[in-house]
């Protein structure tokens, strides 16, 4: 692990981490729920990641998950996580044969606001679908029980 790739976990956790999480409140502050999903360059646990993986960057990966679960913590909920407390999915892996061997890491994610998780139908990692190192997910929400009008969404990264 070279210096560099410290000096940019320190910018990450202690500026662009903090700034992301002062956003999705402010969006919150003015009524607007927040739904943030992508590559978020983590895994939440040590169940989301393989163990060499776990050993090879320890200082990396704990920093890391530890702002993403102060992320969490201050109103936001892994939409996966939450509804399949058990599962272990990996969603990216290494284009050296990971994959096939399911030697991965689960770093993508649909964070939900607090007040949304009820009206969350499903939120689904496919592994099955090729065609890059990530595989897609997906999260399904009930716009109609949320008051909207609209029966469901759809949507994908």
């Amino acid at each position: 692990m070279t210096k560099s790739t410290l000096n940019r976990l320190d910018y990450r956790i202690k500026e662009w981490d903090e700034d992301m999480t002062k956003h999705v409140k402010s969006l919150e502050a003015k009524g607007k729920p927040v739904i943030l999903g992508g590559d978020l360059n983590t895994s939440q646990s040590p169940m989301d990641m393989y163990k060499t993986v776990q050993k090879v960057f320890k200082p990396v990966t704990e920093g890391l998950r530890d702002s993403f679960n102060r992320f969490l913590a201050s109103g936001y909920v892994d939409t996966f996580r939450h509804l399949y407390p058990g599962v272990q999915k990996h969603t990216a892996w290494s284009p050296y044969g990971g994959r096939k061997k399911n030697l991965g890491l689960r770093v993508d994610y649909f964070c939900c606001s607090q007040s949304m998780i009820d009206f969350v139908v499903d939120s689904e990692i496919h592994q099955e679908v090729l065609g890059s190192d990530h595989s897609p997910i997906s999260l399904t929400i009930d716009l109609k029980e949320m008051g909207s009008g609209v029966e469901k969404v759809f949507g994908g990264c």
